[in-house]
């Protein structure tokens, strides 16, 4: 196998994010009741676009692009409001790697 190249940045990818189907925030909060931080940054009416979204699924959504990615620019569409799962991913991993490869297709177009 060869060499991959280094992965800098984000840019025109968002293969990450092509198979979530939305993003995932832990909306009710844990065990100690308290919310989860970054979903209650979340505007209320993002908020209830992913609620409606979920409450709409027949099955689970994995394998969709998450409702989030913006097809045109390849990147998120509410980036600064991201959940930790998003932020946590690593970029240049190789997941990251496989991801691209994978989606290869789809993003270039």
């Amino acid at each position: 196998m060869s060499a991959e190249l280094p992965i800098v940045d984000c840019a025109d990818c968002g293969a990450c994010c092509m198979n979530v189907g939305h993003p995932h925030f832990y909306r009710h909060g844990g065990a100690d009741g308290s919310g989860d931080p970054l979903w209650a940054r979340v505007p209320t009416e993002l908020q209830a676009e992913i609620n409606e979204y979920i409450d709409s699924l027949e099955d689970v959504d994995i394998g969709q692009p998450c409702i989030w990615l913006d097809m045109k620019t390849k990147q998120c569409k509410h980036y600064d409001l991201r959940p930790q799962m998003c932020r946590d991913f690593e970029k240049d991993s190789h997941h990251c790697h496989r991801l691209r490869e994978k989606y290869a297709a789809h993003l270039s177009g």
